[in-house]
């Protein structure tokens, strides 16, 4: 036994013996390390302050007792592994067009251009702030192979440019232009089929420059087109394709910036990893996606992800995901920068994922969707996401879509705060915004959406569609443009939506809008086989008497004040209306706490709750809860507000604290 025990001791130390930190203190360093040599235990260090140009490949792995770990060392600002070289010296080709004077990069596309620090676009025609968006609509179309549009002459032909076509609300395209025949555009068959009257632009070619900064990267000479009405300066072309490449298990890394990858700043998806852990970093300007990742036992927490053109973070076929207090922002805001079909420009997208908890992120400006997911286990909880489908719609800040996927099971919603869904109609034959809060699409299953706050969307708060066994209960829906929820059975090919309940929610209307809910069950004749409905709050300032519209296949569509409603379904028994009426919109607020500690908040009046219940000017919110609040002026004096233990008062719908002075 004493034999054994000294073989292992003497085992451990020989293993921590071997286990090396290596200083990387300068770009020479970097480029000589050997990457590929590091073992269980060993940390590489890079020095804080230095930007290093190039990339990383770690095909090692580490053990749980002794993972591989990349860090920074010294003090300063994180240490820089970038993709960007600065472009130096310009030629002046006339009419503010200027041409870098030696090849930028070796790489057949250039995704990512920088000016000034700001993701810049690529030239179009026409441009963006033109009419409709800068879209030109084709009227007819062949197949997936041309379109034809009157706007078009054939002069200028656009042979060899991109064609970026609108095909779905929800759906852009890049297709190269293989020939053009007057107002046809001719290119290869993929995507998806041509929507007549819908939009498009032509992009990268050179003949687009006509707008500051736009530029053009020339595919065969390696150069940069710029139009500017000055020698631009400050211009950043990213010339690397990926900056970190894992494929070990067991790798940790912290406190590292990655900037300006061409394609993908931090990707694995050849092989899953396990236990991999991304932490305290940046990832800034990818010319497609931040990170791309596969595997087991993921947690990526407090990084800053910043100005991904097509998606920030896609995690797909894991399991045990943590994504936690991240920010990420400015994701495909730039139309036609990303991949080829751009109808998954999310700011994190976790697909065919079990097991994940999304939690503490701040997530803003969004060209899709803010948070996209399906799988089982999942909780997405007391993340703040404000002002996505600013360029594409039909789509919400929390969206699922299970459609023909395997059966979700277990997946909360819970806490969370979406505002400012925009919409993008410019390029569709609508004229009406959709960008949804919370949208459970086509087969959506298992799924509880629970003390969310969803306020100031371009459609509907909470959109339940062909949804089954849901429970949406204790949410607060405020001042979304067209409807607070919208349930709709339409198309699933599983027959009617059951079991959809929906219970204890706030729902408030301003008075342009045209209900406060509505109930659509095209496959069913009452809304009676598609769940419960009970205890709601329906609000509409200055309009109760159209609060909710129904239609079936077997009844026509009817607007129906909230006591005609209980009569004619025989749900929402013991919903309710205002506690008293509202006359214009600026008498009622809402206001939300969207960080994790409890907060003074502030009103412009006192008032009363959907309860009745007084509150002075200045309640305080726990974290991720709201309040809203009617005016109540003057206060009767005196007046008392109910307190629960320790001096807290209780918001009697939700039961969550929200004391006050």
């Amino acid at each position: 036994m004493r034999t054994k025990l000294l073989f292992l001791l003497f085992l451990f130390c020989s293993i921590s013996t071997f286990s090396t930190t290596f200083q990387i203190a300068d770009q020479a360093a970097f480029n000589a390390f050997n990457w590929s040599g590091l073992v269980a235990g060993d940390r590489a260090q890079l020095q804080r302050g230095v930007q290093y140009y190039g990339s990383i490949t770690l095909p090692t792995s580490g053990t749980a007792e002794n993972p591989i770990i990349i860090e920074a060392y010294g003090t300063g600002a994180d240490p820089i592994i970038t993709g960007f070289t600065t472009v130096t010296s310009w030629t002046n080709l006339g009419s503010n067009i200027w041409e870098s004077t030696i090849a930028v990069s070796a790489l057949s596309t250039c995704n990512i251009v920088t000016v000034n620090d700001i993701n810049t676009p690529m030239g179009r025609y026409p441009n963006a702030n033109a009419a409709n968006g800068g879209y030109l609509t084709f009227q007819s179309h062949s197949g997936l192979t041309s379109i034809t549009s009157s706007s078009l002459t054939g002069t200028p032909n656009w042979t060899g440019a991109e064609a970026v076509i609108r095909t779905l609300r929800y759906v852009l395209e890049r297709k190269v232009i293989t020939s053009q025949s007057g107002g046809t555009l001719n290119f290869a068959a993929t995507g998806n089929t041509p929507r007549d009257n819908y939009g498009f632009f032509i992009q990268n070619d050179s003949r687009t420059l006509d707008y500051q900064n736009e530029w053009y990267y020339n595919t065969k000479t390696k150069k940069l087109k710029i139009f500017s009405i000055s020698q631009a300066t400050n211009v950043m072309v990213t010339s690397v394709d990926r900056l970190l490449t894992v494929t070990g298990d067991y790798i940790t890394v912290d406190g590292i910036d990655f900037v300006g990858a061409n394609d993908i700043a931090v990707y694995n998806v050849l092989s899953s990893v396990d236990h991999f852990v991304f932490k305290n970093c940046k990832i800034l300007f990818s010319g497609n996606e931040a990170m791309k990742f596969q595997g087991s036992y993921l947690t990526i927490e407090t990084n800053i992800i910043s100005d991904s053109n097509y998606k920030g973070v896609d995690i797909s076929g894991s399991s045990n995901v943590v994504f936690r207090s991240n920010t990420i922002q400015n994701t495909a805001i730039n139309e036609g920068q990303g991949f080829s079909s751009t109808n998954n420009s999310n700011s994190l997208v976790a697909q065919n994922v079990t097991s994940a908890t999304i939690e503490y992120n701040q997530i803003t400006n969004t060209g899709y969707c803010g948070i996209y997911f399906y799988g089982n286990s999942i909780t997405v909880k007391n993340n703040f996401i404000d002002t996505f489908c600013t360029i594409l719609d039909d789509g919400g800040g929390i969206y699922t879509y299970t459609g023909s996927q395997a059966e979700m099971t277990s997946c909360k919603i819970e806490g969370n705060i979406v505002l400012n869904g925009v919409g993008a109609y410019n390029g569709t034959d609508n004229t009406t915004n959709y960008a949804e809060g919370i949208y459970l699409d086509n087969n959506s299953k298992n799924v509880e959406v629970v003390g969310n706050t969803i306020a100031f969307c371009s459609h509907y708060g909470i959109f339940l569609h062909d949804s089954f066994y849901t429970n949406t209960h204790n949410n607060t829906c405020f001042f979304n443009s067209t409807k607070q929820i919208m349930f709709l059975d339409d198309e699933t090919p599983s027959g009617t939506s059951t079991n959809n309940d929906i219970t204890d929610n706030i729902f408030v209307s301003s008075s342009t809008a045209d209900n406060v809910a509505e109930y659509s069950c095209v496959e069913g004749a009452v809304i009676n086989e598609n769940g419960i409905l009970d205890n709601n709050f329906y609000v509409q300032v200055n309009k109760e008497s159209t609060t909710i519209r129904y239609w079936s296949t077997v009844q026509p569509a009817a607007n129906h004040s909230l006591t005609e409603w209980k009569t004619f379904s025989g749900q929402d028994v013991n919903s309710k209306g205002s506690p008293k009426s509202i006359n214009s919109d600026s008498d009622i607020e809402l206001r939300y706490n969207d960080t994790s500690t409890a907060q003074p908040i502030s009103f412009s009046w006192a008032g009363i709750d959907m309860d009745g219940t007084q509150y002075l000017i200045n309640p305080t919110l726990q974290p991720y809860s709201s309040l809203v609040l009617i005016k109540n002026i003057p206060n009767p004096t005196g007046t008392k507000k109910p307190y629960g233990a320790n001096g807290v008062m209780w918001k009697t719908k939700t039961g969550l604290p929200i004391g006050g002075e």
